[in-house]
């Protein structure tokens, strides 16, 4: 009736339970403690590997021990899977480091972006206000400021110009001297843009001329 109630308890889940064999000759007696110290060595094993420890091994009785060469199969297999998940766990972890390094590099070079971005930003407005100080400052000068290209024709001319000649700005520039002037006017003012083109210097003089 005792082996029946531990029986009993054991298959319920209490392995704390034992019996001690009458004597030396009480085979069941002893079969049966050595049964529950066994179960009890998996349970502890079992509720090891539940809490992350992997490493235990029960060593089975015997070959026909299907029970302790169960669990050791589960154990082992339990013990490759984890080693597969941390392999693989370590991969993602690297490419999650390497994903935050590339989005560190890719933000740094946003910030410089963005800091040339202002720079060129900055250029552009100086530039435009010295475009806008030259362009007032040659609008206003009482005297004929004008550019031409190395074919000799018009591409700037201020507005003091245009009121001298009695053109518009339109009917000036893309045009050249033998388009506005007298044919010998025209050559000698060719003459002399040919002189600085060829000599690249200055050519100082006052010219009078009257349209």
């Amino acid at each position: 009736q005792e082996m029946a109630n531990i029986a009993t308890a054991i298959s319920l889940g209490n392995l704390s339970h034992s019996i001690q064999p009458r004597s030396e000759r009480d085979v069941f007696g002893h079969a049966f403690l050595n049964m529950s110290v066994y179960l009890n060595d998996l349970a502890v094993a079992a509720t090891a590997i539940a809490t992350g420890d992997l490493d235990q091994d029960i060593q089975p009785k015997t070959k026909q021990d299907v029970l302790g060469n169960a669990f050791r199969m589960m154990a082992l297999q339990l013990h490759e899977n984890f080693e597969t998940i941390e392999t693989q766990l370590g991969k993602i972890q690297h490419t999650l480091e390497e994903r935050e390094r590339l989005l560190d590099d890719l933000q740094k070079s946003n910030e410089a972006l963005q800091r040339e971005i202002t720079e060129r930003k900055r250029a552009e407005e100086a530039l435009r206000n010295s475009e806008a100080l030259y362009h007032s400052l040659v609008e206003n000068l009482p005297q004929n400021i004008f550019c031409r290209d190395l074919d000799g024709r018009f591409t700037f001319v201020n507005q003091h110009f245009c009121e001298m000649e009695g053109k518009s700005l339109e009917e000036i520039i893309g045009k050249t001297d033998f388009d506005i002037y007298p044919p010998e006017l025209a050559k000698k003012y060719w003459k002399d843009d040919q002189y600085v083109i060829e000599t690249r210097e200055n050519l100082d003089m006052v010219e009078e001329h009257q349209s």
